[in-house]
């Protein structure tokens, strides 16, 4: 969803390690969810899945129409900053970035 050359490129199973840091990730799209100002995109790749939060503030309005138009197995690039899961420990989930 962003031009991610210049971050470091990781899988979900790796995602522990880069806790606060800013990432690149690949991978297709699972499942989503969607509020008023806010999508849940659930992402795969070969090692795991992860929730990747798009928050409308967050993000410019393009990426956030287009996130909403993404349909299951959709082939997926994110940036993001890693961050624990507010109520799962060990468990982590992207906050998506423009």
């Amino acid at each position: 969803m962003s031009d991610a050359t210049t971050h470091e490129a990781v899988s979900v199973s790796d995602l522990g390690q880069h806790v606060g840091k800013t990432v690149h990730l690949r991978g297709w799209l699972k499942n989503m969810r969607s509020s008023k100002k806010l999508h849940f995109l659930e992402l795969r790749d070969g090692s795991g899945t992860v929730q990747c939060v798009v928050f409308q503030g967050d993000v410019s309005p393009e990426v956030f129409t287009m996130a909403g138009g993404l349909t299951q197995e959709s082939s997926l690039q994110i940036l993001g900053e890693v961050r624990e899961h507010p109520k799962q420990k060990g468990v982590y989930e992207i906050g998506v970035k423009d």
